[in-house]
């Protein structure tokens, strides 16, 4: 069972990737660079595969988008660190390591992962109970761009 203050991890998907790292969830609004993203689709958007390398980190992320949100099959398909899938699935790398151990990705989560739109632009917060300093590791390689937004946590009824 989920409790408070379990973290997320926020994906901008910008033409460089960029991350956030939410406190918790439900997040109801992200600012940053003078936009407000707010809500696309339910909060549950569809299944979601941590990637992870050999080592136990975290190197992406495979969503599974529902009908809501399967736009961003398009989206994506235009930056360099997403790979579209077989089963209408797209794959967000987070670095240069795209070597995943499948034994140790197929975590079909389900838990929490809200679309978010501004002018045009996405990010998509997906929930990470229990985000371990091993899975963590892999994030601060290649360069990844972190981000400070400021976030308003929240149910969408309040």
């Amino acid at each position: 069972m989920l409790t408070q203050a379990d973290p997320c991890l926020i994906v901008f998907l910008r033409p460089k990737i960029a991350l956030a790292l939410g406190k918790d969830w439900p997040i109801t609004r992200l600012s940053i660079d003078n936009k407000t993203f707010e809500p696309v689709g339910p909060h549950w958007s569809g299944f979601y595969d941590w990637l992870r390398d050999i080592r136990g980190r975290v190197v992406g992320v495979r969503y599974h988008p529902t009908e809501y949100t399967d736009f961003l099959l398009k989206f994506v398909d235009r930056l360099e660190y997403a790979e579209l899938g077989q089963f209408s699935d797209l794959s967000l790398f987070f670095g240069e390591a795209r070597t995943i151990d499948p034994a140790t990705s197929e975590d079909q989560n389900f838990i929490y992962d809200q679309v978010f739109e501004s002018q045009g632009e996405y990010a998509i917060a997906f929930a990470k109970p229990g985000f371990s300093t091993e899975e963590q590791a892999g994030l601060s390689e290649g360069g990844t761009e972190w981000l400070n937004p400021a976030i308003v946590y929240g149910s969408r009824d309040s």
